[in-house]
């Protein structure tokens, strides 16, 4: 799947409200777990201790034309587990996630890191 391909499906996805939520978690979600930056190493070490939780891999929707890879925790809860830190000027407006559903993880790491949708 070229970049402008996953661009298409991604804003496809979002228009459609084909997301889910996210909460942002808070101390007493972390429970002592001490996040940093990365997203992905986050979501690895949080699954040791808790073995009944799943990572789930996809897109942050930043708006319908701008999607950041990410990696999120289902918990069971409806809403997915963001355990990672955010900056204190980064919208708290960025709950949307697309998950992604299209194989290995090795495909996932292929891919890059900011979708930008454009027209035409």
């Amino acid at each position: 799947m070229t970049q402008k391909d996953l661009a298409e499906v991604l804003r496809s996805l979002a228009l459609k409200g084909a997301y889910r939520q996210l909460k942002l978690a808070t101390e007493p979600d972390l429970d002592g777990f001490k996040p940093s930056d990365d997203c992905h190493g986050n979501a690895t070490k949080w699954v040791v201790p808790h073995p009944q939780h799943k990572i789930i891999d996809g897109f942050l929707v930043i708006n319908d034309c701008v999607f950041d890879k990410h990696s999120v925790i289902d918990t069971g809860c409806p809403k997915l587990l963001d355990i990672t830190p955010r900056n204190s000027n980064e919208s708290l407006n960025l709950l949307r996630f697309i998950e992604f559903d299209g194989g290995s993880r090795a495909l996932f790491d292929a891919m890059p890191n900011q979708v930008i949708w454009r027209q035409g």
